[in-house]
C-alpha cells in the first residue's frame, strides 16, 4: 500500500468509527468506545512506558517528545502530562482535526499532518523521545524503515 493508499484507507476508517479504528478491541466496533475509556487505556500505555524506562534507567528529558502515527491523540494526551511539547503526526487529516478536539484542554501538543514518507517537518535533534505504537505495521517495510531514520534524526 503506497502513501495515497494508506492516507484514503485512514480517511475512511476516522469518518467511520476513529476510535474503533486505532483500538479494535472487537466488542467496542461500532461507535462503543467512550471518550474516556479511550484516553484511559492511552493513559495505561504511557504510564507503563515511563515506569519500564525508569526501570532500565532510560527516562529521557522530559522536555520534548515525538508521538508518531497519533491518531486522535490516545497517547498524546497523557504524553502532555509528562512532557513540556508533545509534536503529534498523523497521516490523516481527520484523526488529526479530531484529535485536536479530543485533546484540546492539553495546550502542550503541537498537532501536524504529515502525507510524506519523512519528518522533515520537524528540526533534527529536536526530541528527547520518540515514541509510536500500533502504526508501523501499517505500512510497506521501506516506509517504516524511512521513518526509523527520521526518528533517530530527531
Amino acid at each position: 500500500m503506497d502513501l495515497n493508499q494508506l492516507i484514503e484507507n485512514w480517511e475512511g476508517l476516522a469518518k467511520k468509527d476513529p476510535f474503533w479504528a486505532v483500538l479494535t478491541w472487537p466488542e467496542k466496533s461500532g461507535g462503543r468506545w467512550t471518550k474516556e475509556e479511550f484516553l484511559n487505556d492511552g493513559k495505561k500505555e504511557v504510564e507503563s512506558v515511563l515506569i519500564k524506562l525508569n526501570s532500565l534507567n532510560l527516562l529521557p528529558n522530559k522536555y520534548a517528545m515525538l508521538d508518531f502515527g497519533c491518531g486522535l491523540g490516545r497517547l498524546s494526551y497523557s504524553f502532555a502530562e509528562a512532557f513540556q511539547q508533545v509534536q503529534a503526526i498523523d497521516i490523516s487529516t481527520t484523526m488529526i482535526s479530531q484529535a485536536k478536539k479530543l485533546c484540546k484542554t492539553k495546550t502542550n501538543i503541537q498537532f501536524f499532518i504529515n502525507p510524506k514518507d519523512d519528518l522533515e517537518i520537524l528540526q533534527s535533534e529536536s526530541l528527547d523521545f520518540v515514541y509510536t505504537s500500533l502504526t508501523l505495521q501499517h505500512m510497506k517495510p521501506e516506509y517504516a524503515m524511512k521513518y526509523l531514520t527520521e526518528f533517530y534524526r530527531l
